[in-house]
């Protein structure tokens, strides 16, 4: 007989990028433990929330409210509301890249041409650096050091 029934949840605005284990860790000690009587779900309110802001759905609702304060508005706020189209497009497959699920994507990314570029890309100071391993690729913008000297050889 169950006594109590308990949802725990990850708070939003976590980073995304590593796990938020102690509900995880209270989900599985509750189960493990029948005898506490405790019925026990578990929800991620951060992934939810990222997964709703980016979507095609929330991005275009974050354009339409750019789009009635574009006045005075910074150059990359300007630059993501005139290429908006593209990242309308992209939002979807680039989300399921990085969830794991479409990682055939990476290719397509490193190659510049998928996804829209900011102003920063335009700066003739950045050096773009590709890293090969295997079947994935790796791409960073960087700035150049005085102590990095490339050597490309035939």
């Amino acid at each position: 007989m169950v006594s109590l029934r308990l949802l725990l949840v990850t708070p939003p605005m976590t980073q995304l990028n590593t796990p938020y284990p102690a509900t995880a860790y209270l989900t599985g000690f509750l189960r493990q433990h029948p005898a506490l009587q405790v019925e026990v779900a578990q929800a991620d309110a951060a992934i939810e929330l990222f997964l709703r802001v980016f979507s095609r759905a929330g991005l275009a609702r974050v354009l339409g409210t750019l789009e009635k304060r574009k006045k005075g508005a910074p150059a990359s706020v300007q630059h993501f509301a005139k290429h908006a189209a593209q990242y309308l497009e992209t939002i979807e497959p680039v989300v399921r890249f990085l969830q794991g699920r479409d990682p055939g994507l990476a290719l397509r990314i490193v190659g510049r041409e998928l996804l829209p570029e900011g102003p920063r890309f335009d700066d003739s100071r950045c050096v773009r650096v590709l890293v090969a391993r295997g079947s994935m690729a790796y791409s960073a913008v960087t700035q150049p050091s005085p102590l990095l000297r490339i050597n490309i050889g035939t």
